[in-house]
């Protein structure tokens, strides 16, 4: 049986897949999507 990991968050941008751990840190979470963002346009 499979069951999903409740502890994370799934965030898919620009074809590119991101799962977060609940207790990142929120500061980091942010500097990584805008990295994302960045590199995707």
């Amino acid at each position: 049986m499979y069951l999903d990991n409740p502890h994370t968050i799934e965030l898919s941008m620009d074809g590119i897949m991101l799962k977060i751990s609940n207790s990142a840190d929120p500061a980091l979470l942010g500097h990584v999507i805008r990295l994302v963002k960045a590199v995707s346009c």
